[in-house]
């Protein structure tokens, strides 16, 4: 997108081709021409913003995006893309803590997590051990 000040915001990603020709090859088979590689948390960003469902008036707003081993981050203020991370930090890590703290293998631990998952408020009487081992 062109800026205020009549420049570009420009966000550069390295990938090995070998990579990239890899993942195309099925669509290839198929016949099918690969316009645009994008790198997946930078994706789903620009769908957001694509569709308008990604903040409003200038909001500091961030995309969290939580996959089994890792966490990927995208933060966006007054309308402009900020920051980019992906954190090696995922769901697996989560249900493994879990399983450590309560004595669970990890089938429990995972069963255990969807079902009674929450977010640790700080409070030791509010959020009993769960709070800790999370």
């Amino acid at each position: 997108q062109k800026t205020e000040s009549g420049g570009y915001d420009v966000l550069m990603a390295a990938i090995k081709v070998d990579v990239v020709e890899k993942l195309a090859e099925p669509l290839r088979e198929l016949k099918c021409h690969t316009g645009t590689v994008d790198v997946c948390p930078i994706a789903a960003y620009n769908w957001l913003k694509h569709t308008g469902e990604f903040g409003e008036g200038g909001e500091c707003v961030a995309l969290v995006d939580m996959g089994a081993s890792t966490t990927d981050i995208v933060i966006e203020r007054d309308n402009q893309f900020r920051f980019n991370r992906s954190l090696h930090l995922g769901g697996n890590d989560i249900t493994s803590t879990i399983g450590s703290a309560f004595n669970m293998s990890f089938a429990e631990a995972e069963k255990t997590k969807r079902e009674r998952g929450f977010a640790p408020t700080g409070d030791p009487q509010r959020d009993g051990k769960g709070g800790w081992a999370v």
